[in-house]
């Protein structure tokens, strides 16, 4: 698959000669197993793979919240940084942030820059932002 949202469909297959497999049917799950003594159908497991063979960053709604600036040159950059960090540390304090909430995250925000450019340095200010 690729980065981003998807619609997924589950389906319930008794038998069918295109699959391998000699059989297959819902996992037979209680609702609540220890106080509802009726079964019915129930997904056990769903597994999803990929993508593979990335290519690189893709535009998806997530990246898009998070980079609420994106700067047109180099010298926008410590400006637009700033923002996205203002805005994330504003949605996770829930509360108006202060220049102090910001410089602590900044300060990883230029070591990344100076390593390897921008969105280094957003990624390791974020890391720092989303552990604490």
């Amino acid at each position: 698959m690729t980065a981003g949202p998807h619609n997924v469909g589950v389906a319930f297959v008794k038998a069918s000669s295109s699959l391998l497999e000699t059989k297959r049917e819902p996992f037979h799950a209680r609702f609540n197993f220890h106080r509802h003594p009726r079964t019915s159908p129930a997904l056990y497991q769903v597994s999803i793979t990929g993508p593979h063979e990335a290519g690189g960053v893709s535009e998806t709604p997530s990246r898009a919240r998070l980079f609420v600036s994106r700067p047109e040159n180099a010298d926008e950059e410590t400006a637009s940084a700033g923002k996205i960090l203002a805005t994330l540390l504003r949605r996770a304090y829930r509360r108006p942030v202060t220049e102090r909430d910001v410089a602590g995250p900044m300060r990883f925000y230029h070591e990344g820059h100076a390593e390897g450019g921008f969105e280094a340095g957003i990624e390791r200010a974020l890391a720092v932002v989303l552990v604490s």
